[in-house]
Order: structure tokens, then C-alpha cells, then sequence
């Protein structure tokens, strides 16, 4: 995984404009980043370069007394960056893109409701709502500044993207606005299956605030050549699930039995994108590897794994089709296809405070007869027989999700397995 810390700002910058561009988040020549170094000096993107194939010698330097060096102009908007870094001394990075649905929530002059899911709000708080100007003008400037001298890390432009500020780099600053993006694509798809529900700020500083219960840490000893196996399949899998856009950088969990007390899970605060086999956390009961930080929800896995020895992998994430169910009441119907029915076989949901509360109650109402649960302003759950076969689970759900959508957005009734399509598969498995 990369250390942003060995990473020239030049580079960096070069390395997320390309995920940018990669994530369609942005057209050729649209977006801009800046970073702040130690010396205070501000490096930005060019204007009118592909951000697609930027080097290091295409990036521009903002020196402290506000002179530019370099051999291409700096972007139009390299003032908004500027001010908005010489303002806001906790922020060292800003990020400006125009994703699609981000676009659509500029357009309806609103910003997304991050209180529908607690990974959200966690990420970004709630952004503010800058006033419209023209790209490039000074009255954009004041515009967007005025909204981060609001305290906000993230703006919304009227009518044109978005900004968003890190205090850690461009890498923490980009999972961050990659989380706003799944979040406002979820926002907008969950409209056609009913009113929305949120939290309250308390309910999800509770989740944060608890993490996951350690009774202590041990040193490591010999790995078995079943963890290195595993490894090496997680790694492969959240790869896929990246690319896939079944999860973003910094929310989707995998875990997997090693043995019968022993599993292993994602970290915390790493990114997805880059995770690589000596990543996962190895977990032992309650107890966690030295010098090593486990997800947020390992005690959830642990207690699923405690109650039903036959599952052996155990998927969080919210992609956006079938993390709507998710931020409303809407029941995800499972019977649309033989295939559906027989890979989901039910859906349970569980609800925000149960699952930060009585995480025992939750694992107590999945298993293999119910692998598949909507979790209440998170996103989806799923488990399998291996992590392959959990990950086919998380595939399926998200087609399926995206199939019950086209059928809604039509128009025209959407008929579901009867209950004798349903028998007859039962019969037959």
C-alpha cells in the first residue's frame, strides 16, 4: 500500500487525477487537485492537460509569496485552491471533480443528506452549499471560500461540482469524496423505492466511538500456508470488488475462518484500492496481531463466526443498487430469477441500533439459511462457504438490486417467483 508520506505532491497529484479520471469522475481536462508541502508551497494541476496522462513536470508550484513556476499554466481555479489552503490551516489537500451524480445534486442546488448512511457522515460531515459563479472568476472564489470558512471539508457548487478538503493528503482526501459520490449515486437511486431515513449525529458518533471490542493483542508466530492462501484470495477479491464499484476505498469489509478461532479481516483506514496480502489483520478470539488495527466491525464477523461454524467468509459493503434497500423501509425481494433465489434465499434486516448495540442479536438472525441482510443505514452483508463464494453473494445482490431498478424505472408491473417457482427449486436443490 502506498505511503503517501515518500510520495512527492507532484506525484500524487498525478496519481489521483488519473483515479479521478478512471472513476469517471471527471472528463479529460475537467477536475483539479492541490497539495500544500512543508515549505508551504501549493502544487496544483495544469488546465487543458489530459488528467488522465499527466508526469511530474506538467505540475504547477504556488510558492508562499503567491508566485507561479512552471511550464504550464496552473488550473483556472488554482485561486479557490489557494485561498481555501492559506484559510484553513488544518487542510493540506483539495480535491475539485464533477461526478455525475454529484452534477445532478449541484444542478437541484442541494447537497447529499450524509446522515442517511453512517460511513457517510463519518467521511465528509455534512457539506455546505456555495453560491453559483463562473468557473474561473473571482466571484467563484469568494463563493466557495465563504462556504469553507464555514467549517465544512466538503462544498457543493450550484450548478457546477464539488470541492472537498483534506487534512491528510490527496489519497485520504479521494476515498473521502470517492465515499460522497457512491453516497450521492445511492441518495438519488433510493428515491424510486421510497421516502428516505436518516440518523442522528449521536447515533453514528456512537458506532465510531465504539469500535470494535479487543480483549488484547499477540505477537505473530508461523503462518500457515491456509492463511497465506486466504491472504492471497482477500487481496484478490477486494481488488475485484474495487473495479467492480461493489466498494470504494474506504468502506467494504471482507473476512475469512482461517481456523476455528482464528479469522482474518480488512484494516482500518486503509485503502481499498491498494490493499495487498500482509494488509489483513489477523484476529484471534477477541484478541488482534500486534501492531495492527482491525475494521470497525470485526466484532460483528467474530460473533457471526462463534454462532455458525459453517460459514467461513463474511462481506460488508454498499454498492449503490442494493445499498438503497439500506436508507429506506423498501423489502429487497430476492425471488426475481432461479439464480436470485437460490444464491440470496431471504433477506433479513437489521436494524442501526441493534447491530451497534446487541451485535450478538445480529449475528443471531444470519447464518446459512440467511445469508444475506440489509444493515440499516450501512449498506449490505453477506456470507458464504468460502470468500468466494460470499463475493458471489455480493455480485448477485447488486445485479439483482439493479435488475428490481430498470423493472421500477419502466413503469410496468415487475412479476416475482410465485410460490411454486419457489418450491419447485427447492425440490430440485
Amino acid at each position: 500500500m502506498t505511503d503517501s508520506r515518500y510520495l512527492h505532491p507532484a506525484d500524487q497529484i498525478c496519481t489521483i487525477l488519473k483515479r479521478i479520471y478512471d472513476k469517471d469522475m471527471t472528463t479529460l481536462t475537467g477536475g483539479n487537485l492541490s497539495i500544500r508541502d512543508d515549505d508551504g508551497v501549493v502544487w496544483v494541476s495544469p488546465t487543458n492537460i489530459d488528467k488522465s496522462a499527466l508526469t511530474r513536470n506538467d505540475i504547477v508550484k504556488i510558492l508562499p509569496d503567491g508566485s507561479i513556476e512552471g511550464r504550464h499554466r496552473p488550473t483556472s481555479e488554482y485561486r479557490i485552491h489557494w485561498q481555501i489552503l492559506q484559510r484553513r490551516k488544518d487542510l493540506k489537500a483539495v480535491l475539485h471533480a464533477h461526478p455525475p451524480a454529484l452534477v445532478a445534486m449541484s444542478v437541484q442546488h442541494e447537497v447529499p443528506d450524509t446522515r442517511m448512511l453512517a460511513q457517510s457522515y463519518h467521511a465528509v460531515g455534512i457539506p455546505g452549499l456555495s453560491e453559483y459563479g463562473m468557473p474561473g472568476t473571482l466571484a467563484l472564489v469568494e463563493h466557495v471560500v465563504k462556504t469553507f470558512d464555514q467549517g465544512v471539508t466538503a462544498a457543493v457548487l450550484k450548478n457546477h461540482g464539488v470541492f472537498l478538503g483534506s487534512g491528510v493528503d490527496l489519497f485520504d482526501a479521494f476515498r473521502r469524496f470517492e465515499q460522497l459520490d457512491f453516497h450521492a449515486r445511492i441518495q438519488l437511486l433510493s428515491g424510486i423505492l421510497g421516502p428516505a431515513k436518516g440518523l442522528s449525529v449521536p447515533q453514528i458518533e456512537e458506532l465510531y466511538r465504539k469500535g470494535p471490542k479487543l480483549s488484547g493483542f499477540f505477537d505473530r508466530d508461523v503462518i500457515s500456508s491456509r492463511e497465506l492462501e486466504l491472504r492471497r484470495e482477500l487481496a484478490w477479491l477486494v481488488k475485484r470488488g474495487y473495479e467492480k464499484r461493489l466498494f470504494n476505498g474506504s468502506f467494504g469489509t471482507i473476512s475469512a475462518r482461517v481456523k476455528e478461532d482464528e479469522f482474518l479481516i480488512s484494516p482500518a483506514g486503509k485503502d481499498n484500492a491498494q490493499l495487498s496480502e500482509q494488509d489483513f489483520v489477523l484476529m484471534r478470539g477477541n484478541t488482534c496481531e500486534q501492531g495492527q488495527e482491525p475494521d470497525l466491525f470485526a466484532d460483528l464477523h467474530r460473533r457471526i463466526y462463534e454462532r455458525h461454524p459453517k460459514i467461513q467468509s463474511i462481506i460488508m459493503a454498499a454498492p449503490v443498487y442494493a445499498a438503497g434497500y439500506a436508507v429506506t423501509e423498501r423489502e429487497y425481494e430476492v425471488a426475481v430469477i432461479p439464480e436470485s433465489y437460490g444464491v440470496l434465499r431471504s433477506c433479513t434486516r437489521i436494524p442501526f441500533d441493534k447491530l451497534v448495540k446487541e451485535p450478538q442479536t445480529a449475528a443471531d438472525v444470519t447464518g446459512e439459511e440467511d445469508p444475506f441482510c440489509i444493515l440499516d443505514n450501512l449498506g449490505i452483508l453477506v456470507m458464504g462457504i468460502s470468500p468466494l463464494m460470499a463475493f458471489d453473494k455480493l455480485e448477485v445482490a447488486e445485479s439483482t438490486a439493479m435488475s428490481i431498478h430498470m423493472a421500477y424505472i419502466s413503469g410496468k408491473e415487475m412479476k416475482v417467483m410465485t410460490d411454486e417457482m419457489k418450491k419447485e427449486q427447492d425440490q430440485q436443490e
